[in-house]
C-alpha cells in the first residue's frame, strides 16, 4: 500500500560539461555535467525491503539494477536477467544472468547475490514480504525462517522460479527497486552497509548526510557509462516554498526564485509531461458499523459536494478530478462512471432508511487522513459541511494514529488517502481491496468473494480486451457499493526542467522521476 504525499518532480541545471562522445551520435550532446536536484529530507533508510516512499526511490533506482525493468511503453524488457522463459502452464520462469556484471567495490555479481536479495524479502523487518507471497514456499519461508523453496539455482548464470499458479504480473514486479539485487557477502559482513550502500547500478554514492547526497558515475555499469558525470540531491526541509524547484548552476545554497506557484515555465525552462498513476478516495472501514451498511455510506456520499471540492482543487495541475477508483491514462479506466449527486435529502433519507432516524446515535465519526495544506483543508471543510447537516459528529484525525485501533470506539470508520501500484499493472492497484490483503493493505476491511473472484480471474488474463473488462468490473464495485468515494488522481504536465536537459524517460507507474543514466546535457 502505497499513501503518499504530492512530490513535485524537480529541476535541473548542470556545469563543467567534457568534449562531446562519439558514441551519442549527437554533437550537440555532451557526456558529463552535474543534475541537480531537492528531496524534502533525507531518506530514512536506502534498503529496499524497509522502503515504501518515493524520495529513496529516486535515489536507490540509480545506486541498484534489477532482473527486468519497464520500458517506455509499459513493457518488461531484460536488464541484469539478459532472457528468460516461461513454462506453458506459466507456472514457472527460468532466468539467464549476464556474465559481466560488477558491483561499485568490483567484485562480480552472482547468482548467489541474485538468490539472496529475493529471499532477503522475507525478513523480519522487510515490509515487502507479501510481494512473494504467489512463490512456492512463501508460508514455509515465513513461518519456518528459511529460503523460498520455489528460488532454485540451476548453475552459475541460471535460476528459476517456480509460482504457486500462473500470475501474469509477476514479470513486472521484478521490475521495483524492491526486488534490488546487493552483494551478499558485503551486505552480510557489514551491519553499516546502508550507511553507504554499494549496488550494480549506473551511479555510486560519493557523499550522503543530511544536507545532499552526491552520486558519480558508475564508468563500468554493464550498459555502458551514463551520460552525466553527476548527481546530487540537495536536502531541502521545505521546498514546496520556492517557486520551481531546481537549482542555479554553482550555487547548492539559494534558490532561484521563492514564490509559491508558477503557471507556465520561463524562457528558459521547458515542461515534460509526466503520468502518475495514482489515485486519492475517501474510504470506509465497512466492518465497523454503521458503515457496514451501505446505506450509510451512500448517504455520506450524497451528502459531500465533490464538485466544490474539485472546483478548489482545480488550481493545482497536477490534481485531476476523477470519478474511478482506476486513475487516468491506465488500462480499465471507465469514462462512463458519473460524478455522484449531491443530495442532502436524498442521504438523509438513506440514514432513515437504514434504520438512523437520530444521526447523534451513531456518536463520534473519527476521519483519519494525511494530506498537505492547502488541499487537505478544501477537502476537511466539505466534509466538515457534510457531516453538520446530517447532525453528526466528526473527528479529524491528522495524526493517522486511530486508523490501526483494534477497538471499533477508537479506530477510524473513514480515511482519505492516495493509492498507488508498486508495479505497472492495474492488478496490484485493485489488490489493495482483496481480503486477502491484510488490514494494513486492505484499509476498507473489504471480504467479498465476488470481488475476490474477479481478483483471481485479472491475475491469470492473457489478452488486453479481457483484462480491461474485469478491471472495469472490479473498478465499478467498489465505486457504486461505495467503498471508496474517488476525489481525484494525480496524472498531469507538472515537470520544469532547463531547456539544455534532454532524454527524459518516466517508467515507473508511482515514482514521477526520470532515470537519471538517460539523461544528457545539450550545449548551450
Amino acid at each position: 500500500m502505497k499513501c503518499f504525499l504530492k512530490i513535485f518532480v524537480l529541476f535541473i541545471v548542470f556545469i563543467g560539461f567534457t568534449g562531446c562522445s562519439d558514441l551519442l551520435g549527437d554533437t550537440n550532446v555532451s557526456t558529463g555535467g552535474v543534475y541537480r536536484t531537492i528531496i524534502s529530507r533525507p531518506p530514512e533508510t536506502l534498503d529496499p525491503i524497509k522502503v515504501d516512499w518515493p524520495i529513496p526511490y529516486q535515489v536507490m533506482n540509480s545506486i541498484y539494477d534489477t532482473l527486468v525493468r519497464i520500458d517506455v511503453n509499459g513493457e518488461v524488457v531484460p536488464h541484469l536477467a539478459r532472457k528468460w522463459e516461461e513454462s506453458k502452464d506459466g507456472k514457472e520462469i527460468i532466468f539467464h544472468i549476464r556474465d559481466k556484471v560488477y558491483f561499485h567495490n568490483g567484485r562480480r555479481l552472482t547468482i548467489d547475490d541474485v538468490i539472496y536479495s529475493l529471499n532477503r524479502l522475507l525478513r523480519s523487518d522487510s515490509i515487502n514480504k507479501n510481494h512473494l507471497k504467489f512463490v512456492e514456499g512463501y508460508e514455509d519461508a515465513i513461518n519456518k525462517n528459511k529460503g523460498l523453496s520455489g528460488i532454485v539455482k540451476i548453475d552459475e548464470s541460471t535460476f528459476k522460479i517456480k509460482l504457486k499458479y500462473s500470475f501474469k504480473p509477476f514479470l513486472s514486479m521484478l521490475s521495483s527497486v524492491t526486488f534490488a539485487i546487493l552483494p551478499k557477502k558485503e551486505l552480510e559482513n557489514d551491519t553499516s552497509f546502508f550507511h553507504k550502500p554499494v549496488g550494480s547500478g549506473p551511479f555510486k554514492i560519493a557523499t550522503i548526510d543530511d544536507k545532499i547526497i552526491k552520486l558519480v558515475v558508475n564508468k563500468k555499469h554493464f550498459k555502458g557509462r551514463a551520460f552525466l558525470d553527476e548527481v546530487h540531491f540537495n536536502i531541502i526541509k521545505d521546498p514546496n516554498k520556492y517557486k520551481v524547484h531546481f537549482w542555479e548552476g554553482g550555487s547548492e545554497n539559494a534558490p532561484l526564485d521563492t514564490s509559491y506557484k508558477v503557471k507556465s515555465p520561463t524562457i528558459d525552462y521547458q515542461s515534460v509531461f509526466i503520468s502518475e498513476f495514482r489515485t486519492y478516495i475517501i474510504g470506509f472501514d465497512v466492518t465497523i458499523k454503521p458503515f457496514d451498511n451501505p446505506k450509510v455510506r451512500n448517504a455520506i456520499k450524497h451528502a459531500i459536494n465533490l464538485d466544490k471540492v474539485k472546483n478548489k482543487l482545480s488550481n493545482y495541475s497536477n490534481l485531476q478530478s476523477t470519478n474511478n477508483y482506476i486513475p487516468k491514462g491506465m488500462i480499465g479506466y471507465d469514462p462512463d462512471i458519473e460524478s455522484p449527486e449531491y443530495n442532502i435529502t436524498k442521504a438523509k433519507e438513506l440514514l432513515k432508511e437504514a434504520g438512523i432516524h437520530d444521526p447523534k446515535s451513531m456518536g463520534k465519526v473519527k476521519l483519519v487522513l494525511r494530506l498537505p495544506k492547502p488541499a487537505g483543508d478544501a477537502l476537511v471543510n466539505e466534509i466538515n459541511l457534510a457531516f453538520n447537516k446530517l447532525g453528526i459528529d466528526l473527528e479529524v484525525d491528522s495524526s493517522w494514529k486511530s486508523f490501526s485501533k483494534n477497538n471499533d470506539k477508537e479506530r477510524a470508520q473513514m480515511y482519505f488517502s492516495g493509492f498507488a501500484p508498486n508495479f505497472p499493472d492495474p492488478y496490484f492497484l485493485l489488490n489493495y481491496f482483496g481480503s486477502k490483503s491484510g488490514k494494513t493493505v486492505n484499509r476498507s476491511s473489504l471480504n467479498s468473494k465476488k470481488y475476490d473472484e474477479l481478483l483471481k480471474q485479472l491475475s491469470v488474463a492473457e489478452d488486453e480486451r479481457s483484462k480491461i473488462k474485469i478491471i472495469k468490473k472490479l473498478n465499478r464495485y467498489l465505486v457504486s457499493n461505495t467503498i471508496v468515494i474517488p476525489v481525484y488522481c494525480g496524472s498531469s504536465s507538472n515537470g520544469y526542467f532547463r531547456k539544455y536537459v534532454t532524454g527524459f524517460e518516466f517508467p515507473y507507474v508511482n515514482q514521477p522521476f526520470p532515470l537519471l543514466e538517460k539523461i544528457r546535457l545539450v550545449k548551450k
